[in-house]
């Protein structure tokens, strides 16, 4: 089970890196189109678009409790937590059900 623990590990590590990577190309890629006022545009090999998307959230803090209590949707999903023994920082990896 460690060895396999330890691949976990080293695979979140690895996405972490990637995904850091990913977003200073992302955000390159974003000031051009921004610089160059585009929304979408193509190349020889791919397709980009970009968009702006709103979300709109409610805290329960700030909410009168009958309308949370009415209208709050509940997901549940299994939370399995990683961290070496040596280290405190927790490696979290959520399953939604």
């Amino acid at each position: 089970m460690d060895d396999l623990l330890a691949q976990w590990m080293t695979v979140k590590t690895n996405i972490a890196e990637l995904e850091k990577e990913e977003k200073i190309i992302r955000n390159r890629v974003k000031f051009v189109m921004e610089k160059k006022e585009l929304m979408t545009f193509q190349t020889k090999s791919f397709r980009i678009s970009r968009s702006n998307v709103t979300r709109e959230t409610l805290s329960k803090n700030v909410c009168p409790p009958e309308v949370w209590i009415r209208y709050a949707k509940k997901s549940s999903f299994d939370m399995i937590r990683l961290m070496r023994r040596d280290e405190k920082e927790e490696v979290h990896h959520e399953e939604e059900e």
